[in-house]
């Protein structure tokens, strides 16, 4: 199976962001047109991309047995079959190219024409997808961080969980995002911000559409009828049930759910970047006190970050050095 010549042709649309901003909703939105398909997250694009990749051409076959081990790409409910024949008669020769054929097979299996991807964590890796597809078109979807950290703090299993770690989280990916997107130009890169999306979803979504290369769909303000398809292809379908409604303000408003102190933290950590986006302070002057809690706040994550990375790398080591196990051996049957 080779991608169709209208895949490299039509753009390919990646819509990214901090996680808990919205991103679901406005892949569900995007999902909800006739003409596009978008599964759930995937997260292996950019993993182990240089094991498939070498001077013997592209290991098809070996990337076809990853994915069918990816718990992520188990919940786009394709037969294994199917992956396999796509991607082994005949093989793909690039790496792009497979992930092509495997997002039109996603696309196939609705009944769609056109396909893209939610990944949050993409916002991070912005170049890389724009090299391996000069046909990307990247939707950068921003949140206020301070209601992106009450999210992350009602949620102790996954993710930061202190006022300081979403705040530099928040910083980093929203900043990162718009630093590599506005090199793009706003030919492939295009920013809308949660709030507009909810406040006037109408407009943000004709102009995301016309963005994207497709014309407007009225069932794309319908997305909520159909959550519950939508969600069978979530890692986490319990952590997006705000998707069943329509869009709603308010569903969280650091404003009034926020302790003082956590929004002086949040502020003294991420305020720059808060304005940068047009989001506007709580506090014009922070405490002397709050900024030295900040300031212990940002040391502390950054040496907890820096412990398990060591840590990260000391495993890896571990592993290449095993008994019985030479690197070549762990490189070629290791975990995929």
């Amino acid at each position: 199976m080779k991608p169709d010549d209208t895949d490299v042709d039509s753009p390919f649309v990646f819509i990214v962001g901090c996680g808990r901003s919205g991103t679901t909703m406005l892949r569900s939105m995007f999902d909800s047109h006739p003409d596009i398909a978008i599964p759930g997250e995937s997260g292996f694009i950019w993993r182990r991309r240089k094991r498939y990749e070498g001077g013997d051409g592209f290991d098809a076959g070996r990337f076809a047995d990853y994915l069918l081990e990816h718990r992520r790409f188990r919940r786009w409910g394709i037969e294994p079959s199917a992956v396999q024949s796509a991607l082994l008669d005949p093989a793909p020769t690039t790496y792009a190219d497979a992930l092509r054929i495997v997002y039109r097979l996603y696309a196939d299996t609705r009944d769609k024409e056109r396909y893209g991807d939610k990944t949050p964590g993409h916002v991070l890796r912005i170049p890389l997808l724009t090299e391996l597809f000069p046909e990307s078109r990247i939707i950068h979807l921003v949140r206020d961080g301070r209601n992106v950290a009450l999210s992350y703090m009602d949620i102790k299993e996954w993710g930061p969980s202190k006022v300081a770690e979403v705040a530099l989280y928040w910083k980093k990916r929203v900043q990162r995002g718009r630093r590599d997107g506005l090199a793009l130009g706003q030919e492939r890169y295009q920013e809308v911000t949660y709030e507009s999306l909810v406040e006037d979803p109408e407009s943000q979504l004709r102009r995301l559409a016309a963005f994207a290369g497709l014309a407007y769909h009225d069932s794309m303000m319908h997305y909520f009828e159909r959550a519950g398809e939508v969600l069978t292809t979530e890692l986490h379908p319990h952590r997006h049930q705000g998707l069943y409604k329509p869009p709603t303000k308010g569903l969280r408003d650091w404003r009034t759910k926020m302790h003082a102190d956590d929004v002086a933290r949040f502020e003294a950590i991420a305020g720059t970047a808060l304005e940068q986006f047009g989001y506007e302070r709580r506090f014009e002057r922070l405490p002397s006190s709050a900024r030295l809690r900040a300031g212990m706040d940002v040391s502390t994550t950054q040496l907890r970050r820096t412990r398990q990375l060591a840590r990260g790398a000391g495993r890896r080591v571990h592993r290449q050095l095993r008994p019985g196990v030479s690197s070549s051996k762990s490189a070629a049957g290791g975990k995929r």
